[in-house]
């Protein structure tokens, strides 16, 4: 109250203004409210004029680009700047690389490797021994005879080559997993280290016989042409095999003493999916270390590629595999009458059975085809990205993945720190900050659709859910009509898939053929209650054992989970060199994805960090097929002798690396 009084009695104390004076005041006040209206509405002239400069005068790009406008203000702040400009080049944002390894230090062992030629007669001899598997065999407690004959002899040369290895009084110890399964474990003087477990696989595919007049050289001879050996398993992938006893073998030699264990782990019917040998491993393996109980696995997997490779896109590169399609095998018959073929029914089985197949084949037909980048994580993703600038890669392509890039990274904060030294870009974000916020994911899925319309439809592969029909079954007899036809298809599932909805497509699709050809229909075992069925019927079965897609690996620069996978590219950078007339630097490192699958699919359980990688040579290849890995499960299979010595450096410097790491 008091306080109300005072300011009361200031006011009445005030001296007040003649009217006339008062008249001149309020004059002078509204002059000044003009002016400042007018000063206001100048400097909003101003501003619009400078956005329209900036719009639609300064950056041609927005105005000439079809996109949206918040999409041609972000394709002109990352094109016109080129501070964010992404490349492949090394340490660049877009693709980033570790620095190479850098050895274990002055006071390690010195290391002595096999020279190229003890390399080359090595893997000759692992080749000259036929380990091949076929599909549908019985396993080794039903027919030892029939894997003995196969496996025991490539266990003796192993002995004999590698015998610090086997030494039975050495620091390796090896156990027998369900008869023919090599496990090797060097036990760390740290046992509360995770290990970590090196793979391969003993087993080859067979070779057809109407092949052999194709061959350079008898596919179980080992012949070494031009510094590279040829025949089957040369390349997949007993050239790892020895390797890794190599490796093994030359680090025992050097009195290297781990401190973490080492796995070795070697199957021996990978080609026909492991379950007797890469299943039998890992179930060994869990039972020793529990489950999460291995620091990395590293099997074989995606190749070093050379720029000379006819495969290839141009640049040296390595593309270690750290996410795997899943697998299914879908089994669909058809039963109707039979008879003679002089007197054939409306609709024959074949006939019927063929019309379902040729419509999950056609372009645009009701298939699975739909290629979908699932996140921008995509391991496949961040290799095109790598390779963008790759002088094989088309220019929509490329521009197409810059595109999704920048989409990716158009909220106003990221712009903002894009422009930090461009006045004029940040007044445009600021003025346009609410749409580049709020349409940050419509942009980005505009960017996917882009991407998959400019990539040819090879590179589209590793994006859709794969079918492909591999066997057909119909018919003894030339004139007699088969009651049933069967037709078995593979199919590759893709990330943003899994099983179940492979098994719903079928069970859709399915019905509707069979309601429209008066079919039954039994899916999965269960008898759908359709109208019809007097025609005959449909059975749709899962055959085998179905695989979801692998767990990816993480590989993010910035999340400190991806520690492995920064310290296995620096062992690799530290490896493989891309060398030029005019330089020489460490090669480029890039994660993919596996679309096979290997051995690995058995390990899930027993690390998060699994690597599919291939080491090889970066020379031209030496056979005029033009592609180290034309012939795999084919004709005339070779690798280099140069890539058996990469590989021994490469897995004894990963051994000696991970035994320095204490992520656990």
């Amino acid at each position: 109250m008091a306080q109300r009084s005072l300011l009361a009695t200031q006011r009445r104390d005030e001296k007040l203004p003649s009217s006339g004076a008062a008249a001149d005041e309020q004059q002078h006040c509204q002059a000044g409210v003009e002016r400042q209206r007018r000063r206001g509405g100048r400097a909003l002239l101003s501003l619009v004029l400078l956005l329209g400069l900036t719009l639609f005068v300064f950056p041609a790009t927005i105005r000439s680009s079809p996109e949206g406008l918040d999409e041609r203000i972000v394709r002109w702040i990352f094109s016109s700047s080129p501070s964010v400009a992404a490349t492949a080049a090394e340490g660049s944002r877009v693709c980033p690389q570790v620095e190479p390894w850098t050895g274990p230090g002055e006071d390690a062992p010195h290391v002595e490797y096999p020279s190229a030629e003890q390399m080359g007669e090595r893997l000759s001899g692992a080749v000259q021994i036929d380990t091949s598997v076929h599909d549908d065999e019985p396993p080794p407690e039903e027919d030892p005879s029939l894997w003995s004959s196969r496996f025991d002899p490539l266990r003796a040369f192993f002995s004999r080559t590698f015998p610090r290895t086997h030494d039975a009084d050495g620091p390796v110890q090896l156990e027998l997993v369900h008869a023919h399964g090599l496990l090797y474990t060097w036990p760390g003087r740290n046992a509360s280290l995770k290990p970590l477990l090196l793979m391969a696989h003993q087993d080859v595919v067979p070779v057809d016989p109407a092949t052999l007049s194709e061959w350079i050289s008898p596919p179980f001879e080992g012949r070494v042409i031009n510094d590279t050996v040829i025949g089957r398993g040369a390349a997949d992938i007993k050239s790892l095999v020895v390797s890794i006893l190599s490796a093994v073998e030359a680090l025992i030699e050097s009195g290297f003493s781990p401190e973490r264990t080492l796995l070795v782990s070697f199957g021996y019917d990978e080609e026909v999916s492991g379950r007797y040998g890469g299943q039998a491993l890992a179930a060994r393996i869990e039972e020793v270390y529990g489950r999460d109980g291995v620091a990395m696995i590293v099997d074989e997997g995606n190749p070093v590629v050379s720029r000379y490779d006819s495969a290839g896109v141009g640049m040296d590169l390595a593309l270690p595999g750290v996410e795997e399609k899943g697998q299914a095998h879908i089994r669909i018959r058809i039963e109707g009458t039979g008879g003679h073929s002089s007197q054939p029914p409306p609709r024959t089985t074949i006939g019927l059975l063929s019309e379902f197949v040729a419509s999950i084949e056609q372009e645009g037909g009701d298939n699975l085809k739909t290629a979908v980048i699932p996140d921008l994580d995509s391991a496949y993703l961040k290799m095109l990205q790598c390779i963008r600038d790759a002088p094989a890669v088309p220019h929509t392509v490329r521009q197409a993945l810059k595109a999704l890039d920048w989409a990716g990274r158009s909220s106003t904060s990221e712009l903002l720190a894009a422009s930090s030294h461009s006045p004029l870009r940040r007044l445009v974000i600021h003025a346009f900050a609410h749409p580049l916020d709020t349409r940050k994911r419509q942009r980005i899925e505009r960017a996917k659709r882009a991407l998959l319309a400019a990539l040819p439809d090879h590179l589209k592969g590793q994006w859709r859910t794969t079918q492909t029909p591999t066997l057909f079954h119909g018919g003894i007899k030339l004139n007699a009509i088969p009651p049933s036809a069967t037709v078995d298809i593979d199919h590759r599932v893709a990330l943003h898939h899994d099983v179940p909805f492979v098994q719903r497509w079928y069970k859709e699709r399915l019905t509707r053929f069979a309601k429209r050809h008066d079919l039954g229909l039994v899916a999965y075992g269960e008898e759908q209650h359709l109208d019809g069925g007097k025609a005959g019927k449909v059975i749709l079965e899962l055959a085998g054992a179905p695989l979801a897609p692998a767990p990816r690996t993480p590989t993010d620069a910035s999340d400190p989970r991806a520690a492995p996978w920064r310290l296995f590219s620096s062992v690799i950078r530290s490896v493989w060199h891309s060398n030029t007339s005019s330089s020489s630097r460490p090669i480029l490192v890039a994660p993919h994805q596996m679309t096979g699958n290997t051995d690995t699919r058995w390990m899930w359980r027993l690390s998060r960090h699994i690597f599919r990688f291939m080491p090889a040579s970066l020379l031209p290849d030496a056979l005029p097929a033009g592609s180290a890995f034309a012939g795999v499960h084919g004709v005339n299979e070779h690798y280099r002798v140069d890539g058996l010595e990469r590989a021994v450096r490469f897995y004894a410097g990963l051994v000696r690396a991970v035994d320095a790491q204490g992520w656990d």
